[in-house]
């Protein structure tokens, strides 16, 4: 069958070429080509009109997935600072609770101190005041005693 349509085609060609013109022989050739580029064109065009629309997916594709990393990347990060800003805060709690226990105990030690002073100042006050009444004792002693050998001698001096 394929044969007969070969040969039957050729047949038809043969004739077009005998009783055709040349510019009639011309088209009979440019015309099968053309419309061979026109549908080789055609489907080149539909191909590349393919490969943007598949390009175009993969863009968005790759959008979207980029998107997806990005939160994911967020996220991490505020995980991150959520958990350092929560580890700072149990520092400085700490550091607080420290510099609490610390200022009591400097304000006992202040406290014990200033009790401390006040004795001292206390026994010192005392040990003035014993201080003074032996050191006039002393010295009234000795006055007295001076008095009573002036007192003594004057009568015998000439």
């Amino acid at each position: 069958m394929r044969f007969f349509i070969v040969t039957l085609s050729v047949l038809v060609f043969a004739a077009a070429f005998a009783n055709a013109s040349p510019v009639e022989i011309t088209d009979l050739i440019t015309d099968p080509i053309g419309t061979v580029v026109d549908t080789v064109t055609d489907a080149v065009d539909t191909l590349a009109a393919a490969l943007l629309t598949a390009i175009s997916l993969v863009s968005v594709a790759l959008a979207a997935v980029i998107g997806v990393l990005a939160l994911a990347a967020g996220i991490i990060l505020v995980t991150i600072v959520s958990t350092v800003g929560e580890i700072l805060i149990f520092v400085l709690n700490a550091l607080g609770q420290i510099t609490d226990v610390l200022s009591n105990t400097v304000d006992q030690i202040s406290t014990e101190l200033q009790e401390a002073v006040q004795v001292v100042l206390g026994a010192l006050a005392a040990a003035g005041v014993a201080l003074s009444a032996a050191l006039e004792a002393i010295l009234t002693g000795l006055v007295d005693t001076l008095a009573g050998a002036v007192t003594g001698i004057l009568p015998s001096l000439p």
